[in-house]
C-alpha cells in the first residue's frame, strides 16, 4: 500500500511521470485498489497516453464498478480520444451514480 500511496501523492502534486512507477509497483502487489488504478489512469491521461489511461480506468472499474469518479475520468479520456458516444455514456453513468436512484 505504501507504493500506491506514494504514487497517489505524486499524482496529486502533478508529478505524473514519477507517479507511474510507484503506482504500477503497488498495483503489482495488489491490483484491487481502485483509487490507485484511478490515479494511474489520471497520470497516463495527463501524459497523453490515452490507451494506457483507458486500461487503468477499466481495471479500476473491475474492482469498483459503481465509482463515479473513475467513470467520469474514463469518459474524459474517451472524449479526448474522439469516442464521443462512449464519453456521453460514461458521463451519464457517472452522474447517475453520483446522484443516486
Amino acid at each position: 500500500m505504501l507504493y500506491t500511496d506514494y504514487g497517489f501523492t505524486l499524482v496529486a502534486l502533478g508529478r505524473f511521470e514519477e507517479a507511474v512507477g510507484p503506482l504500477q509497483q503497488g498495483l503489482t502487489r495488489n491490483a484491487a485498489v481502485p483509487h490507485a488504478q484511478n490515479a494511474l489512469g489520471y497520470a497516463f491521461a495527463n501524459m497523453q497516453m490515452l490507451q494506457e489511461a483507458q486500461d487503468a480506468f477499466a481495471q479500476g472499474l473491475e474492482y469498483d464498478p459503481e465509482n463515479p469518479l473513475i467513470w467520469s475520468n474514463l469518459a474524459v479520456v474517451w472524449m479526448a480520444a474522439g469516442a464521443f458516444q462512449q464519453a456521453a455514456q460514461g458521463l451519464e453513468k457517472a452522474l447517475a451514480l453520483e446522484t443516486g436512484p
